[in-house]
């Protein structure tokens, strides 16, 4: 416990510096209002982040008056400083389900390092939050705690639609020909609780019926700078992770297989230059491409 506390701080203040050198104020608070009056369809569904720091704003007014725009980027640059240092601790933790402390502490460092790179362009808590939801939930299905995910995908979905492919994780994962019906219907069921608040939200937000930017499939392929983006996240461990795939571990192989899936629906829905989208790979990353490390050191 006492060194976890330790290691919380030390990550919290790697955190504290990052934030310290953005300088994000103006995207930060575009993007509360955006979501707020609803007036970007590509984060009108993204309410939980938004409208729990609203209502913060709201009530600290009441105690204590301070310019409101003040307030939220406080708001968001804290609570991005401190959930960033809990979820790369809550990484480390998921890592020591194969490795040992020290290698869990050192790949949890480098997940870390990358975050200059995810976040070069923007984004925020949201983003992190979504990545500490797929740690939690990718420890939950190694631990094989699966009441977990029944309670953490409905609220995850709030956040962002990326919590859809959780259910698939889980179904990839303890697939077996003597199970299949229990898992599958097990999976149907995440499923719906992945794809119901979102539907909730879109339709009271009248957002089913708008599209948001129709060629960004096309655009994303045109973007050369895009492809030399994305390695830049996990650099070498992008080849390490698929190396030797037939010899991972069973989990973490079978997850490989939902990669290229990720980074595909990411490239019709989103734009691949924001490299924060592609964070919760890390939990099937990095894992796989320490595995080969190792491997290749020892």
């Amino acid at each position: 416990m006492k060194q976890n506390l330790i290691l919380l701080v030390i990550y919290l203040m790697l955190s504290i510096g990052f934030v310290q050198i953005q300088n994000n104020n103006e995207y930060l608070v575009g993007y509360h209002k955006n979501v707020i009056e609803n007036t970007k369809e590509q984060y009108g569904s993204r309410v939980l982040i938004p409208f729990v720091f609203e209502y913060a704003e709201k009530l600290s007014q009441k105690v204590y008056p301070l310019g409101r725009e003040m307030v939220i980027i406080f708001l968001y640059k804290t609570s991005f400083a401190i959930l960033t240092a809990i979820t790369i601790l809550l990484f480390q933790q998921y890592l020591q389900n194969w490795f040992t402390k020290e290698t869990a502490i050192i790949a949890s460092l480098i997940l870390l390092a990358s975050f200059p790179f995810a976040f070069y362009n923007g984004g925020g808590v949201d983003s992190v939050l979504n990545l500490a939801v797929f740690v939690i939930c990718a420890d939950a299905i190694v631990k094989k705690r699966f009441w977990m995910l029944y309670w953490i995908i409905p609220f995850a979905a709030l956040n962002r639609e990326t919590v859809l492919f959780i259910p698939f994780m889980y179904f990839l994962s303890e697939y077996s020909f003597d199970n299949k019906f229990k898992i599958f219907r097990n999976t149907v069921l995440l499923g719906f609780l992945a794809v119901i608040p979102q539907l909730l939200i879109k339709l009271v937000r009248g957002l089913l019926t708008k599209t948001t930017y129709s060629d960004r499939f096309v655009w994303n392929f045109a973007c050369n700078q895009c492809y030399v983006s994305i390695f830049l996240l996990f650099n070498i461990f992008w080849i390490f992770a698929f190396w030797n795939w037939a010899n991972k571990p069973h989990t973490i192989k079978r997850w490989l297989i939902l990669v290229p899936f990720f980074i595909l629906a990411h490239y019709h829905f989103g734009f691949v230059h924001e490299l924060r989208m592609f964070l919760p790979l890390a939990v099937i990353i990095i894992p796989s491409a320490v595995f080969e490390m190792q491997k290749a050191l020892s």
